[in-house]
């Protein structure tokens, strides 16, 4: 399911509960945000590279940290039905790369434009021909979460494209 839950309860509260659309890769996100306070809880891949990730922001008190509790590393490619999912170290994906991809015919992309990638530290892109395309930082995995929310949430006001690249179309 895309999105499971997006609640606002009260004043200044926000819940996303996500998880992954299509097949693969496996990811569950868990966010809120309260008054001034956040609370997240990220699992990327918990078969392969398990990137675990938490972060708590209450009473001015900060704690993040991520671990990678897997044997594996993250895979390079994802597959299901007839796609591909690819995945790419943002250390290993240079200026030249972002900006090809992002000239392509694009359906979806966060952040909007290739210049941005390096302050939000990850990206997701969908071309035309239905490739999708995550990146991510190796040193930031917890930022992944915001960009694969970001195409949760595409993922649900666009169904027709969901389905086809759920269908292999």
């Amino acid at each position: 399911m895309t999105l499971d839950q997006e609640t606002t309860p009260g004043t200044f509260e926000t819940i996303y509960v996500c998880r992954n659309t299509l097949s693969e890769p496996v990811y569950t996100i868990v966010q809120h945000y309260v008054g001034d306070g956040s609370i997240l809880v990220f699992n990327f891949d918990p078969t392969g590279a398990n990137i675990v990730c938490t972060d708590y922001e209450l009473a001015n008190i900060k704690n993040a940290k991520c671990r990678k509790a897997g044997l594996r590393p993250i895979k390079p490619t994802f597959t299901f039905k007839k796609n591909i999912v690819k995945v790419e170290r943002l250390l290993n994906f240079g200026d030249a790369e972002r900006k090809a991809l992002y000239t392509n015919s694009t359906v979806f992309s966060y952040p909007e434009a290739a210049e941005d990638i390096e302050f939000e530290k990850c990206f997701v892109h969908i071309a035309k021909n239905h490739l999708v395309t995550f990146g991510y930082d190796d040193k930031n995995y917890m930022a992944l979460s915001t960009c694969l929310i970001q195409i949760e949430v595409f993922f649900k006001e666009n169904k027709k494209i969901m389905l086809d690249i759920l269908w292999g179309k």
